[in-house]
């Protein structure tokens, strides 16, 4: 077998439209062959990558897994099509050719679905920042106030509700969605933000996401 006719079975196997017969061909061919074993390892890691980021949106959003199969079947019917060939083969042949463009426009579109259901729906007031902190934070109703006297030595976000800095923050803290109060006796040694912008509060989650994933 040579490697255009393997790469081709690769497609069909994936489509899940490979015989008994030819899946051993495949495989003796994969086990003789370094460069196409890597070709089939990229296409499932590829395709992995975007069914997780997809199923993943049903917790992050709150969203039934209909609706995520919807936003697949939207997302498939506008990639590049290729004359006579199978929905599912298009599908991943482009995946294949494109898969860094492919994982990010699979991010963008979770991201936006996500952005859309949470600035929607969430009033409740939601606090991060690293467990020490929080222990010296008081918390009254929706108010957040970092007492005088107190220093939180890392960031504080908070979303749906008011801060108040009587104490220092040696981190940024970034409201969400609420007000920031500045007492005369506090301190915010690094940036103050507060979001109250669709647009501005996408953006943040997009970059805080990219920060989880890439070390700094």
């Amino acid at each position: 077998m040579n490697c255009k006719v393997a790469i081709e079975f690769i497609h069909q196997y994936l489509d899940g439209e490979l015989d008994s017969k030819q899946f051993e061909q495949l495989q003796t061919h994969l086990q003789q062959c370094e460069g196409c074993m890597k070709t089939y390892e990229q296409l499932e890691r590829t395709d992995a990558l975007s069914r997780f980021a997809l199923q993943s949106s049903i917790v992050n959003t709150g969203r039934s897994e209909a609706d995520v199969n919807q936003l697949k079947h939207s997302i498939m019917a506008n990639l590049p099509k290729h004359r006579h060939a199978p929905s599912k083969a298009r599908f991943v042949r482009w995946l294949y050719r494109y898969p860094g463009l492919t994982a990010a426009a699979v991010f963008l579109v979770v991201m936006v679905f996500s952005f859309f259901a949470s600035w929607d729906h969430d009033a409740k007031l939601i606090i991060s920042g690293s467990q020490d902190d929080l222990q010296h934070i008081v918390i009254n109703g929706n108010t957040v106030i970092v007492p005088e006297g107190v220093e939180l030595t890392g960031d504080l976000v908070v979303e749906n509700g008011i801060v108040e800095v009587k104490g220092a923050v040696s981190g940024n803290v970034t409201v969400i969605d609420g007000q920031m109060v500045l007492a005369s006796t506090g301190h915010i040694a690094g940036q103050s933000k507060v979001i109250d912008q669709a647009l501005d509060w996408f953006w943040y989650k997009v970059t805080s996401s990219f920060s989880e994933v890439i070390p700094q």
